[in-house]
């Protein structure tokens, strides 16, 4: 079949006329389309046993246009074990730099506004999460307005797919010479030329010597200078593109549901959490069971992406009879199956859901994937960077919540979505346009 746009309910049309595995053309593009929420679970645990991240690494739709060279060999293995590991591996100390950085950010958001009414929440979950991602993979003597500007230009272009999803995929290698990718490439090797060839010459002297941050950790995989330059846009875009929506909605989640906030609090208050002295820990956040659930809940309610994408390896047959050939890109559906946020067919937002009720029960945290919870992916490729996204949603969350209660300007409740081709956009107003957060200081 063919889509000219893919909102929700058309998806659900589709499902309903085309059963619960099909292919489609999206503008010169064949995809296989896969509802997450209409097969069994071991079927879906199969599937994913049977993808990888080649040709899905963050946005099939337009990051081959603009990283053909990482997007082609992010496949690989030592690009994904370079992806997962540079992500993960300062967890510990990037919750201490995340500490420091969002309350500076918020206070330069709040101080440019205007009675702490922020009219473009997402503005402001971009500037946090961008602040943050260049410094925990840049390293701090990177991180400048100039390199703050760069990736958000090239995360608007990446959000703004355009004609480039109605191109056929075998037009790519002709178009790449013409393409942004060339403009954005050169920009950043400007930026971090000094810093990484510093870092090279560490390197040969004694790696031993290389700071923690991202891009040593890079450095310490490939000393291949564009290569090197790919991770380092891809790593911070990745970190940045689903994150930075993922925090915007669920600042909305909160002005729709304030006693969250007031637990969340609770929590913050028990653990010792002290967000003015930038005192915490990721320690501490695993002992928050309320925060790890409002942020689950918050990525299901509000999923920040709709499909999750992913290559299949082999002929893979599916329960409906359909076949998907080996090397073919699946979307996959998840918000049929996440069917836990809904009682009488209208979803329901609650963070309980997820808290054991026993002493023996075991807790899904907000990184656990699962048949009712496919935002990650599955198998061996879940996406690698789901711990550092999630820390800095929580460290953000207790930023704010530490200072203020947030709030519609309005002063009504808004909890109606829009859907996009990125993600759902909460609480647009009658005109069309999304509903001012207040930041209220407690």
């Amino acid at each position: 079949m063919r889509f000219v746009k893919d909102p929700e309910g058309l998806m659900r049309e589709a499902i309903a006329t085309h059963g619960n595995v099909f292919s489609m053309n999206l503008g010169g593009n064949h995809f296989y389309y896969l509802n997450a929420g209409g097969v069994s679970k071991q079927h879906l645990e199969e599937f994913w046993k049977k993808t990888n991240l080649r040709k899905s690494a963050v946005d099939t739709l337009s990051l081959q246009l603009f990283l053909p060279n990482a997007y082609e060999s992010v496949g690989r293995s030592l690009h994904v074990q370079m992806l997962k590991s540079t992500f993960n591996a300062t967890l510990d100390s990037q919750s201490v730099k995340m500490a420091r950085i969002f309350p500076k950010v918020l206070q330069q958001v709040l101080a440019a506004s205007s009675n702490n009414i922020v009219s473009d929440p997402k503005n402001l979950a971009y500037d946090m999460i961008a602040n943050a991602s260049c410094e925990c993979f840049l390293g701090p003597e990177l991180v400048s307005p100039a390199m703050i500007d760069y990736f958000k230009t090239l995360f608007d272009s990446l959000n703004e797919p355009g004609f480039r999803m109605f191109l056929p995929s075998w037009t790519f290698k002709y178009l790449y010479p013409f393409l942004p990718y060339r403009k954005f490439h050169a920009q950043i090797g400007a930026l971090v030329n000094d810093t990484l060839e510093e870092r090279f010459a560490t390197y040969k002297n004694d790696p031993a010597l290389l700071p923690d941050d991202g891009i040593s950790h890079i450095v310490r995989l490939s000393r291949d200078r564009d290569e090197v330059l790919n991770m380092v846009m891809l790593l911070v875009l990745a970190s940045m593109i689903t994150t930075a929506s993922a925090l915007h909605n669920a600042l909305y989640d909160l002005a729709n549901h304030p006693l969250c906030a007031a637990h969340i609090r609770e929590e913050m208050q028990r653990v010792g959490v002290d967000t003015e002295t930038g005192g915490f820990t990721r320690k501490q956040f695993a002992e928050m069971p309320y925060l790890d659930a409002f942020v689950r809940e918050s990525l299901l309610y509000s999923a920040p992406v709709v499909v999750t994408s992913r290559a299949v390896t082999v002929d893979f047959p599916t329960e409906t009879g359909t076949v998907i050939p080996a090397g073919a890109t699946v979307l996959v559906l998840g918000t049929e199956a996440h069917t836990l946020l809904h009682q009488d067919g209208k979803p329901v937002f609650a963070p309980e859901r997820w808290i054991p009720s026993t002493a023996s029960a075991t807790q899904k945290y907000c990184t656990t994937t699962g048949p009712e919870f496919v935002l990650f992916g599955g198998g061996a490729f879940k996406c690698p960077g789901r711990f550092f996204s999630t820390l800095e949603i929580k460290s953000s969350l207790c930023v704010i919540l530490g200072g203020f209660d947030i709030g519609f300007v309005d002063g009504k409740r808004h909890l109606e979505k829009e859907f996009n081709m990125a993600n759902k956009i909460p609480a647009k107003d009658k005109d069309g346009k999304q509903v001012p957060l207040v930041f209220s200081p407690i």
